[in-house]
């Protein structure tokens, strides 16, 4: 008889029993993944935006503290939390989608401005000492950044004048 490391026999039918057992219990958690993934995403996300801007105004942090110890930052976490489900509830499936894709669409229009203020950064020799960029570095650095802002405004112009 061959041995598995599941119980019994392959001719026995516990081993069968095992193996169904097993086939359901992956197909459930398949399932189940992208339900644990949204539920998880949905209480992170806020609370690391919370904790981003409570650390960048130097509020008192953290979901240990107690109301009066951390005011601002539980009111943001709370609001954020009540806007992404009123957002959820209130707004028609149909535009949802425009929704998703939204913190996207704006990441990708601010971008060109995020690479203008990174390439001076990264060129100040008083905040980076002997790490400043090379002239070849800025060379590519500024032609990608004058390619995606190219890029942004004809996508902007074709957005507004779609017969463009």
């Amino acid at each position: 008889m061959i041995r598995t490391g599941l119980v019994g026999t392959r001719r026995d039918p516990k081993w069968l029993d095992s193996v169904n057992y097993l086939t359901l219990y992956s197909a459930k958690a398949q399932l189940e993944r992208p339900l644990n993934a949204s539920f998880m995403a949905a209480s992170v996300l806020p609370l690391s935006t919370a904790y981003s801007i409570s650390e960048a105004f130097g509020w008192e942090r953290g979901v240990g503290h107690k109301f009066k110890e951390a005011p601002q930052f539980l009111v943001l976490y709370t609001a954020i939390i009540i806007i992404g489900a009123g957002i959820v509830l209130f707004v028609s499936s149909k535009q949802l989608i425009f929704v998703l894709n939204l913190p996207n669409v704006v990441g990708g229009m601010l971008l060109p401005l995020i690479l203008v203020l990174m390439i001076l950064l990264c060129n100040d020799r008083r905040l980076m000492g002997r790490y400043v960029n090379g002239p070849i570095f800025n060379v590519i650095a500024w032609i990608t950044t004058i390619v995606m802002t190219v890029l942004t405004l004809l996508i902007i112009l074709t957005t507004i004048f779609p017969s463009l």
